[in-house]
Formats: C-alpha cells, sequence, structure tokens
C-alpha cells in the first residue's frame, strides 16, 4: 500500500499546482486561456498518471533511498514553481481586462498622430498631456511612457491604422492605447475598446474663404481634400453630390498633407473634410467658413482680411471662429447635422471592459481638473479655438454627453 501511496503523491502535487495556475489564468484572463486552463491540467494528470502506473508495475517495494530523494525533489520542486508562479508571476498573457499590470507591461506604449497642430507636435499637445496624466495615474513614471507617433509624412491614420498598431504581433510596432482625436462610433466599437469620450467637436466641410472667395481663385477648379476611413467621409460624398459642377473634385490624402495643401495660396484644396478643432489649430490665421452652409449665431463670426472678391470689390472676409457643437436629436436642421458630432476616445484592444472603464474614469477625472483639461486647453488649444471655448469641448460640461454610453466600453 505506502508504495502505492508514494507513487500517487509523486504526481498529485504537481497536478495541484498545475490546476491552481489554471484557476488563476481562468480567474483573470479572457483571451484564450479558458481553453488553456482545462488543456494544461488534464495533460499533466495524463503524463503522471502514464508514469506513475508503469512505475507501479514494475515496484512493489519503495525504490532505493537515491531514488526517493531524486523524485520527492522533482515532485516538490515542480510544485513549488507552480506555487510561486501562481502566487507572483501570474501574468504570462499581454490581455487582462482586470489588472493594467497585466494588459500593459511594465512600459506603457501610446500611440498618437504625429505633427497634428495643437493635439501631438514635437513631444506636446492636448493628447500628448492626456497620454502623461492617464499614464501618471495607472502608475507609471514617465520614463516608463513611450509616444509612438503615427501619421507623419502623409501617412493616414484611420480606423483600420488603429486596430492594426493595437493588434499587430510586431512588437516595434504595437502599441498598448492610441489617442489621437479618435472619434467614438459604434461601428469602431466593433474592433476596438473605447475609454472617453475626453472632447467633443464637429466634424465638416470648411472652405478656405480667402481662395473660393477671391477673384484671383478659379472656383472650377477647386478640390475636397479628405483623409478616407475617419468619420468625414460621409460629408465629402454629400458635399461632390450636392455642388456638382463648382468642385472639380476630391483628392483622398493624409490630414496633415491636407491641411498643408489647404493652407497653400494658390493650391487647388479650396475645401477639407475634418473636425473644427483641426482644420483651426492647422489653419489659426485662415478665414475659414462653413462650405455646407449651416447657419450659426452671430457670436460664431467676425470680421477677417480685406479681399477682392468675385466682382472684383475689396470687401472683408466674413470669417467663422466659434461654432457650436451640431443640435440634439436624429434631425437634420439649419443649425446642422446631430450625426456630425464628434466624440474623441482613447482606444484600447477589444474585450477589456474593466479596464477600459478604469481609463474613463480617470478621463472624467481628468475633465474636472484644472491641471488635466483646463491647463491642457489653455496651453495647446486656447489661442486659435478662444478664451471662452474649452467648456463647450469638454463633455462634463455638455448635454451631448448623455449619448456616449452607446459606444464607451461596449
Amino acid at each position: 500500500m505506502w508504495p502505492k501511496v508514494y507513487s500517487f503523491t509523486l504526481w498529485l502535487l504537481p497536478v495541484l499546482g498545475t490546476f491552481a495556475l489554471a484557476v488563476r489564468i481562468q480567474e483573470h484572463y479572457t483571451d484564450g486561456a479558458a481553453a488553456l486552463s482545462y488543456i494544461v491540467p488534464a495533460l499533466t494528470a495524463l503524463i503522471g498518471f502514464f508514469a506513475t502506473t508503469s512505475g507501479r508495475r514494475k515496484a512493489r517495494r519503495f525504490p532505493s533511498r537515491r531514488t526517493v530523494v531524486i523524485q520527492c525533489f522533482s515532485s516538490v520542486s515542480a510544485t513549488l514553481a507552480l506555487v510561486v508562479y501562481t502566487i507572483v508571476f501570474w501574468t504570462p498573457w499581454e490581455k487582462n481586462e482586470d489588472s493594467p499590470s497585466g494588459y500593459l507591461g511594465n512600459h506603457l506604449v501610446i500611440g498618437v498622430a504625429a505633427n497634428r497642430a495643437g493635439w501631438s507636435v514635437n513631444g506636446g499637445g492636448f493628447d500628448v498631456d492626456l497620454a502623461f496624466y492617464l499614464a501618471e495615474k495607472l502608475g507609471y513614471k514617465q520614463s516608463d511612457v513611450t509616444l509612438k507617433y503615427i501619421d507623419d509624412q502623409g501617412k493616414r491614420w484611420s480606423h483600420d491604422t488603429t486596430v492594426g498598431v493595437l493588434d499587430t504581433t510586431a512588437t516595434d510596432q504595437r502599441v498598448d492605447m492610441v489617442i489621437a482625436t479618435f472619434s467614438m462610433t459604434s461601428e469602431r466599437a466593433k474592433s476596438v475598446d473605447f475609454a472617453g469620450p475626453y472632447y467633443l467637436d464637429r466634424t465638416g466641410i470648411w472652405s478656405n474663404l480667402a481662395k473660393v472667395d477671391s477673384k484671383d481663385f478659379n472656383l472650377s477648379m477647386a478640390q475636397l481634400c479628405l483623409e478616407s476611413g475617419t468619420t468625414a467621409d460621409r460629408n465629402a460624398t454629400n458635399f461632390i453630390t450636392a455642388h456638382r459642377g463648382k468642385v472639380a473634385g476630391y483628392q483622398k490624402d493624409g490630414i496633415t498633407n491636407c491641411l498643408t495643401k489647404f493652407n497653400t495660396p494658390g493650391d487647388s484644396v479650396a475645401y477639407v473634410a475634418t473636425d473644427w478643432s483641426i482644420v483651426r489649430l492647422a489653419s489659426p490665421a485662415a478665414a475659414l467658413g462653413d462650405a455646407q452652409g449651416y447657419r450659426y449665431p452671430d457670436t460664431a463670426w467676425a470680421t477677417g482680411d480685406l479681399v477682392v472678391g468675385k466682382d472684383g470689390k475689396r470687401r472683408a472676409l466674413h470669417t467663422l471662429v466659434n461654432p457650436t457643437l451640431p443640435p440634439e436629436g436624429n434631425t437634420v436642421t439649419p443649425e446642422g447635422n446631430p450625426g456630425d458630432l464628434q466624440r474623441y476616445g482613447v482606444a484600447i484592444r477589444n474585450g477589456h471592459p474593466k479596464l477600459c472603464m478604469l481609463l474613463s474614469q480617470y478621463i472624467d477625472e481628468f475633465l474636472q481638473d484644472v491641471d488635466g483639461y483646463g491647463k491642457a486647453f489653455t496651453t495647446h488649444l486656447q489661442g486659435p479655438l478662444g478664451d471662452n471655448n474649452g467648456p463647450l469641448h469638454n463633455p462634463m460640461n455638455s448635454a451631448a454627453r448623455s449619448g456616449i454610453n452607446n459606444d464607451r466600453c461596449s
């Protein structure tokens, strides 16, 4: 009997240790670990069973002292290793919806858009400030955070780009989260988890009035520039259809290149499809108009530079400086399309709702912190957007916030 008990104990201890590790994995991981948590113990038990039963058939009494020492040492060592790993080092997979350290690791990599005026350029900007604010909340030192800039030299940052850099297996390209004026939509929420929102804006078709109202600009050659894969695509299609004959066509390019062409005198790009804050920050001195013809209150306009109009007369441009957010509801009105409301969110890999809600909590704290949103807006956005427009774009101060839950951490 005792040889059987001894042999049974030798394989039982490692199996129990493996089961403990499997339970820990099952409890904390959602990305394929469930199947693993059953397969590993089953294989361990099977191997142990065959190993010990084959030994019992040959031996009816205790083996030699040397063999006992070797077998006991191996069994106890394996068991202790499994138990220690279970208690201390239990994060072999990246995707852990409960623990930031399990998902993010010891070093945090955040993807931001490169050369986006006001948002992320030369190591600074609103999105950069938010990135470091969240990193600090998550317990990271600044030295443990790397910003990975994308969208430089005309490369397009689209929904596919964001999903790609989050999910890629290439460690030199992968990021843990994306903060890049990335709008939260139901379609995108199928591929990523959105925390936030951290900023509200409106998208549209904006015109460079110094071009379209100038005598020297051939309006029949005017081009619209847009970045494919963005929420402005729908507006661009509708605009071209409605103005067929007045707009020569459209160009698809990175938004950085689009804005460069838009602001270059003599370039045929007179219209750009993007969000208001993005175009205004990239064109702080430009006279801008709403090419879709939506109505704004008088306070949204200001007198701009003089230009020689199509009629040959000099007059001051009536430039848009402070557009309001789109109207609420589901109906397009003269004031705008409710669908043009943009809610910028922080994107992480899909399937991590608890981590997403934690990030959303930190974003809410950022929005209410004078050293968070207040300081970031004042430092990076206030000049071009206006001194009093911080509350307009802050989700905590807007009725539009009530509609965020459909795409937040879904």
